[in-house]
C-alpha cells in the first residue's frame, strides 16, 4: 500500500512539474464483475439477480504528443469497482411472516494507474474528436461488503491478497477504450474499462471487473 502511494505521489508530481498537458477529470461509472467457472459460463440461477453499481470517480492525467495529432497519455484515477447480488427469499422471515430477499454490495475502491495513445481529429475549429486505446494497472486500496435484508443490514470489511482467506487479490489490470470531445481546455468523453486479469483468489472460479462511464475533464496547459 505504501508503495502504491509514493509511486501515485511521485506520478502527480512529474505531471505537475512537467507543465504542458496537465489535467484532471471527474466522472461516473457503472461497474459489474463477470464471473464464471474455469472451462465454462456459470448457468443462469432464476432466484439470483445480478445488478451493477453505480459511483463517482475522479483523477488527473498528462498527455505528451508524440507526433502531430499522436500523444501519449497517462494519469492516476481513483475508481470504484463492485457489483450488487439480490437473492430472492434468502433473507429470513419478516415480523409479518414474510420472506425476506437478501442483497449483497460489493465495492472495491482502486487506484488505477492507465496509460493509453490519443488520437486527435479536428472536426471544426479548435473541437476535437479524440479516440484512444489502452491499459490500466489497479491496485485496492479497500472495500466492503453490504448485506442488507430490508429490515436490517450490515457492513464487512473485505480482505485483499492471494492466500485462501481473502476475498479478492490486491493487483487489477485490463483494457481501456475511450472516446472524448475536446473543445478547447474542455473534455467531454465515454469510457469502457475491460479487466482482463483474475481479481479473486479461487481457483475453480474467474471474475474480473467491467465498467462504463462517462468523464468531464479540463486541461490546465
Amino acid at each position: 500500500m505504501k508503495k502504491t502511494l509514493l509511486t501515485a505521489i511521485a506520478l502527480l508530481y512529474f505531471m505537475v512539474v512537467s507543465g504542458q498537458g496537465f489535467g484532471v477529470q471527474l466522472g461516473f461509472n457503472v461497474s459489474k464483475f463477470k464471473s464464471w467457472e474455469k472451462g465454462e459460463r456459470l448457468p443462469n440461477v432464476s432466484f439470483i439477480s445480478h445488478y451493477p453499481i453505480k459511483s463517482v470517480n475522479f483523477g488527473v492525467n498528462y498527455d505528451y504528443e508524440v507526433a502531430d495529432h499522436l500523444f501519449f497519455k497517462g494519469g492516476l484515477l481513483f475508481i470504484r469497482q463492485g457489483l450488487k447480488i439480490l437473492t430472492e427469499g434468502e433473507g429470513g422471515i419478516s415480523s409479518d411472516g414474510k420472506e425476506l430477499d437478501l442483497t449483497g454490495t460489493f465495492k472495491i475502491n482502486y487506484l488505477y494507474f492507465p496509460v493509453a495513445l490519443k488520437y486527435n481529429i479536428e472536426i471544426a475549429d479548435e473541437v476535437y474528436i479524440a479516440p484512444s486505446l489502452g491499459m490500466y494497472l489497479g491496485f485496492a486500496m479497500g472495500g466492503e461488503l453490504e448485506v442488507d435484508n430490508g429490515e436490517s443490514s450490515n457492513t464487512e470489511k473485505l480482505k485483499f491478497g492471494s492466500s485462501s482467506n481473502s476475498h479478492f487479490k490486491s493487483g487489477d489490470m485490463g483494457l481501456m477504450l475511450q472516446t472524448s470531445l475536446l473543445y478547447k481546455n474542455f473534455e467531454l468523453g465515454i469510457v469502457y474499462l475491460a479487466g482482463t486479469s483474475d481479481i479473486v483468489p479461487d481457483k475453480d472460479n474467474v471474475t474480473k471487473n467491467s465498467s462504463f462511464g462517462i468523464l468531464l475533464g479540463y486541461r490546465f496547459f
